[in-house]
């Protein structure tokens, strides 16, 4: 059985957490989390727990959408200045290209529908 199965939940299906500084267990933080947040939770803490022997992502955390976004995030933040600008000017081009091909499609469908209404 798993530790969030034997937790016990608030009626509104919350349960409060507090963390704590290693070493000193000074309270750093309280809140309420409800079991989605907890399991997001429960994979961070495995995964820097074992950060030191860890060589790539586990497949568990590429599968959580949320982790993924943090991963690429933090991934952008460790390029160099070059390394960002560059990515940047791609993400630019890319959207540039697609909002191109979005309005060639919306204006190729009006115009089909025009010449089918003037016959």
């Amino acid at each position: 059985m798993h530790w969030l199965d034997e937790t016990r939940w608030t009626e509104a299906r919350l349960v409060s957490i507090i963390a704590q500084q290693t070493g000193t267990r000074r309270v750093v933080m309280f809140a309420w989390m409800n079991r989605e947040s907890l399991a997001h939770l429960d994979y961070w803490l495995y995964y820097l727990n074992n950060l030191a022997s860890k060589t790539q992502i586990s497949d568990v955390l590429k599968k959580d959408e949320l982790l993924q976004e943090a991963f690429d995030v933090a991934e952008f933040i460790a390029l160099g200045k070059d390394e960002k600008f560059s990515y940047q000017q791609d993400v630019k081009a890319r959207w540039d290209n697609k909002s191109c091909l979005d309005f060639a499609n919306i204006s190729s469908s009006i115009m089909q529908i025009t010449i089918v209404t003037t016959y």
